[in-house]
């Protein structure tokens, strides 16, 4: 187990796999700030609790809860009250999920109206796929993912016609959540007036 910015926590990757991550975290205060990831990510509370802000709305998990964050959504997850939490964090590539979801079109991003998960036979197959990572069972790993997946309240939708300028934005904007740029640099390089944007 590696110990990232003191940190105990680990990560599984297989070159023979490389739309699959993941990232285990154990008795963590850490609090995040505003972050996102290109790849679907489902999180899976194994111990304390943790309050999750994804896509503007606040979501209070326990153990035994998942929660599935979409691709480019922005979200933190802090400990509650500055205790201990343990959980597991996958991360799935976007266009795998596309590829392997029945009736869904590679040319859409994924969304869910209700990210967290309270289910119990759902949560112990999240957990059997992570045991099935940490054993190197490949082809196993393969097909309990797809399963995983598969059961997921997950939708696509087409993807936004934006303009130019609103693409810029946007792309300008996620490149560092943490410390976005200011309203009049944003209209200085967009060569338009704030009010405009």
């Amino acid at each position: 187990m590696t110990h990232t910015r003191d940190i105990p926590q680990s990560f599984w990757r297989d070159e023979q796999l490389p739309w699959l991550e993941l990232r285990s975290t154990w008795q963590s205060q850490q609090a995040y700030k505003r972050h996102h990831h290109s790849q679907l990510s489902i999180g899976a509370i194994l111990e304390g609790e943790t309050c999750c802000l994804c896509d503007g709305k606040e979501y209070h998990l326990q153990v035994g809860d998942l929660i599935v964050i979409p691709p480019l959504a922005p979200h933190s997850c802090n400990p509650v009250n500055g205790q201990f939490r343990s959980y597991h964090m996958l991360y799935l590539d976007a266009r795998w999920c596309l590829a392997h979801l029945p009736a869904q079109n590679n040319n859409q991003r994924l969304c869910t109206r209700d990210p967290v998960i309270r289910d119990r036979q759902l949560f112990q197959h999240y957990v059997n796929l992570v045991a099935l990572m940490q054993q190197r069972q490949t082809t196993r790993v393969t097909d309990a993912a797809q399963a995983l997946l598969r059961s997921l309240p997950l939708q696509s939708v087409a993807p936004e016609n934006l303009s130019a300028a609103s693409q810029y934005l946007r792309e300008r904007l996620q490149t560092n959540l943490q410390a976005p740029p200011s309203l009049d640099e944003l209209a200085h390089e967009c060569h338009m007036r704030k009010e405009t944007l």
